[in-house]
Order: C-alpha cells, then structure tokens, then sequence
C-alpha cells in the first residue's frame, strides 16, 4: 500500500465500530465520525522502523496530531468509503451470527477499528481493537474526548430502546444492518 501522507506523514483513522446482539439477531453500527491519527515523523517509504510505520504513538503523546476527520477536510471523500468498507465487512460477518444464542436480552461489543486509506483514497481495514479505554487520558483532545462520550451515550441509548422496544433514533452513529 502506498499510504495516504498529510505533510509528509503517514495517518490513519480510528473509527468506533459496534455489534448489538439481540433477540439472536445481530445489529452494526459505525460511528459517524473519526479520529485521524498522524505520525510525529516524516514517513520514510523504505523503512522498517516502528516509529516511521505505526501511528499509534500519535494517539496517546501528541493529541494536537490527532483531528476528527469532519475537522479535517476529508470528512466528505473518506467517510462514503469506509462506510462501505464496513457494511461489506459487516455482510460477511454476520454469518458468524446464524446460530449464536444468548442467555441475555442485549449484548454489544464496541472496537476500535484502525483503516489506513492508500495514496488513491481506497480504504483498508488494519485491525479491530476489542473495546476501548473506560477513561480519558489528559492528552486526549477536546474532541476527540466528545466524539467518545457521544458514542458511548447512543451506545446506551440502543441497549436502552432495545430493551424497552423503542425505535432507535441515532445521531452519532450510522446504522450499517
């Protein structure tokens, strides 16, 4: 993969992807916006060292490389993509789904998915982190800080409406099923 470079340094994207189990049927949702993670160094196309390779560095010491992709000015052309990169993820998925029963009314799981978009604006699933950290660290963002608190409220607010039969109304998150 060439890899997308913003000033010279290579990004990718953390999303929150969720999976709702209820009623032995499963429900994806993808919130709807992201966390664009940029490298502190210049990305060096042969190199193998780990600072040069991984973003992950960015997300926890330098919060100012860390934007909202709706703050960043590729919110219109990334956002479509992964959209279909998880609602395709989601379809082949499911079949996992077809004979898992539950002793619980509602079940959920909320990852952190990584996508790095190449040089042509293709989008790739790097990985799918279980859960996310239950607290804010100080380097985090203002907004990066509030895209989580607003997924973590439509979280509840789908366990909540599922439970007590109300229609789903979600304003953070896109329902991919």
């Amino acid at each position: 993969i060439n890899p997308l470079l913003i000033n010279g340094k290579k990004c990718d994207i953390r999303i929150f992807y969720i999976v709702v189990f209820k009623n032995e049927k499963v429900y994806f949702y993808l919130s709807n916006d992201g966390i664009l993670k940029i490298n502190n160094v210049i990305y060096l196309e042969n190199s193998i060292d780990k600072k040069n390779q991984i973003t992950n560095n960015a997300f926890h010491k330098n919060a100012h490389n860390n934007i909202l992709i709706s703050e960043s000015g590729y919110y219109n052309a990334m956002m479509p993509k992964i959209i279909q990169l998880f609602k395709d993820f989601s379809n082949k998925i499911k079949k996992l789904f077809l004979n898992l029963r539950s002793k619980y009314l509602v079940e959920y799981q909320v990852c952190g998915a990584d996508v790095i978009f190449d040089r042509d604006l293709n989008p790739y699933l790097l990985e799918l982190n279980s859960g996310w950290p239950a607290y804010v660290k100080n380097t985090e963002s203002i907004n990066v800080t509030k895209l989580k608190i607003n997924t973590k409220k439509e979280i509840s607010k789908i366990v909540y409406n599922s439970i007590n039969k109300i229609p789903i109304n979600n304003q953070n998150l896109i329902e991919l099923s």
